[in-house]
């Protein structure tokens, strides 16, 4: 097991430098993410991959199976100032 996998602040922080280097720059060749777009991602564990969503202003929504996982990116977000909307699924 890596370091990251005991650390989630740290898997939290690799996502969202991944979604910024990689998911933002290729999704703008087709759409310009802008202030107030609504980014929903599904099983979004910790919320690292919509970070830089929020960074941009937009409406994030993330849904995860595991209540820690959803605790864990509320408190991240709220660490860092920025808010999102975390529901743990109702499916089980």
């Amino acid at each position: 097991m890596q370091q990251r996998h005991i650390d989630r602040y740290s898997y939290f922080n690799e996502l969202a430098i991944t979604s910024r280097d990689f998911y933002i720059d290729y999704l703008e060749k087709f759409v310009a993410i802008k202030r107030g777009m609504n980014i929903l991602e599904i099983g979004c564990g910790e919320g690292g991959n919509l970070l830089p969503f929020a960074e941009k202003e937009c409406n994030v929504t993330g849904i995860d199976r595991s209540e820690e996982r959803i605790s864990q990116a509320i408190s991240y977000f709220k660490l860092l100032g920025l808010f999102a909307s975390f529901v743990p699924s109702l499916i089980r």
